[in-house]
């Protein structure tokens, strides 16, 4: 365990390296959550709720997914075909660590820089914008945190498996492009 929390660590401190990439990154990220809610006030058209959702929640929900689009990897993650291409996994495989764990800790540590600049500090900028709903017990809270933990497990696996692919075809990336659609 000692060795997946360096290479946390190690991730993490890397992906600080990339400052103006996150401070363009969270002024794209705002810019695109501003256009979802103008277009979201527009389509409920000063009604109150829509089929339940009240226009807060929606509101909420289109910064909450904006927040969380990078700590996730939505938009894919090649990283692993790239070191399968290259033959760099023959180092990767060699290390005293289990394959997936050495990918899960060097993920994590981009996504916790992510989270905190591009997820929590682009909620805190929303909140300034919009009112948004929050967790009001502690209950909410803790479902909350625990759903972020397990999103990130379920995001990480499905893009590892996409991932795995290079293994198998010369060159997966077309697999890897239709599956993270």
């Amino acid at each position: 365990m000692k060795i997946f929390w360096q290479l946390v660590r190690i991730s993490f401190r890397q992906q600080l390296t990339y400052r103006t990439a996150m401070w363009a990154g969270l002024a794209t990220n705002l810019f695109f959550g501003m256009l979802r809610v103008a277009v979201l006030v527009a389509l409920y058209n000063g009604q109150e709720s829509v089929n339940g959702l009240s226009a807060q929640a929606a509101v909420t929900f289109a910064g909450l997914t904006q927040a969380m689009i990078m700590f996730l990897s939505l938009f894919g993650y090649f990283e692993i075909m790239e070191s399968v291409s290259s033959g760099a996994v023959a180092g990767d495989l060699i290390r005293p660590v289990n394959y997936y764990q050495l990918w899960l800790g060097k993920d994590l540590g981009r996504s916790i820089v992510n989270l905190v600049v591009r997820g929590i500090l682009f909620f805190a900028i929303f909140a300034l914008f919009f009112r948004i709903l929050t967790p009001q017990s502690a209950g909410q809270w803790l479902a909350f945190f625990l759903s972020l933990g397990l999103s990130y497990l379920l995001s990480f696996s499905w893009r590892f498996l996409i991932n795995m692919t290079a293994f198998w075809t010369p060159d997966a990336l077309g697999i890897g492009r239709i599956l993270f659609l």
